[in-house]
């Protein structure tokens, strides 16, 4: 009865700006072997509650297959690989595309299996992105955006706090959610919410965050859990690449607001844009950039 329980990998071909890796895939794949030990050491099968791909322009048979290697490691133990879907897991986020997916690829693998096919002594409840909770579940493995209980959070309709997960579920004893990328943990009379967090650091706001997984233990009908650290060099990790990309957006702020402050325009925007840049000094960077996003509009 004991379980890793993770989330938010966002396995991705290329590497996020915010990393210095030499090597992104070995970083992935390492992160990955991290949890296979855990699995090992402590005879444990493994869920991942949603976004095991990032995206699907990213989502090459490289990444697949680290998650095929993984699956493999846990077979040598004798330990299944248990996933759900989350909306990066989607293409264009939509749970109609699903059949078409690197996720359903993943179901078609070995020793990989969706967490509804798992066995409880509860009522279990795991349903892919965008669908709807199974009604009197005691146990909930769900993606879905739900914030720590205290923390404020921005206007946005998709978020959910603990608490209010739990008035929407009045049977569930125990809720495993994905999406949200920082690992928090909600008790509250006998119940518990656990976020896992994400695999690794991939934006430049969690330099100080430690990934980290979940060690879950249901026997005896309680829950009981340990943190499990994923080794990442915050090293690696960098914020930098935000002062260029001001700076950038700066420059082209700048030099759209000189276009409607002219008075000689015409109606055809991009004539605007040349006859400023010919009539006017402009940096070369400056001008490469508009020119370059001219070419993608």
């Amino acid at each position: 009865m004991k379980y890793i329980i993770t989330a938010d990998w966002h396995l991705r071909s290329q590497k996020p700006r915010c990393r210095l890796d030499e090597n992104w895939i070995n970083t992935q794949r390492e992160a990955l072997t991290q949890i296979a030990a855990y699995a090992g050491e402590y005879e444990a099968h493994v869920i991942v509650v949603g976004d095991i791909f990032h995206s699907t322009n990213e989502t090459t048979m490289e990444i697949i297959g680290l998650v095929q290697e993984f699956a493999s490691m846990l077979d040598e133990f004798e330990l299944s690989l248990y996933i759900l879907a989350g909306n990066h897991d989607m293409p264009q986020h939509n749970i109609e595309n699903l059949h078409r997916s690197a996720f359903n690829i993943l179901l078609n693998s070995k020793n990989v299996f969706h967490i509804n096919q798992m066995e409880f002594d509860h009522k279990l409840s795991a349903v892919d992105f965008g669908m709807e909770d199974k009604p009197g579940a005691e146990i909930i493995f769900k993606h879905v955006l739900c914030f720590p209980e205290k923390e404020k959070v921005p206007p946005n309709a998709k978020i959910i706090k603990p608490s209010e997960l739990f008035e929407e579920n009045t049977n569930a004893k125990y809720i495993f959610t994905g999406d949200y990328h920082r690992q928090f943990v909600y008790r509250k009379k006998g119940k518990k919410l656990l976020n896992p967090g994400c695999l690794l650091r991939q934006a430049a706001d969690m330099i100080d965050y430690e990934p980290s997984c979940f060690l879950v233990d249901l026997g005896n009908d309680e829950l009981s859990y340990k943190i499990c650290p994923i080794v990442d060099n915050g090293k690696l990790v960098t914020d930098e690449y935000l002062e260029t990309e001001k700076a950038r957006n700066d420059r082209i702020g700048a030099f759209i607001e000189r276009i409607k402050e002219n008075e000689q325009v015409s109606f055809d925007f991009i004539e605007n844009v040349h006859t400023m840049m010919k009539n006017n000094k402009i940096d070369a960077d400056t001008k490469s950039i508009i020119l370059e996003l001219m070419e993608n509009t």
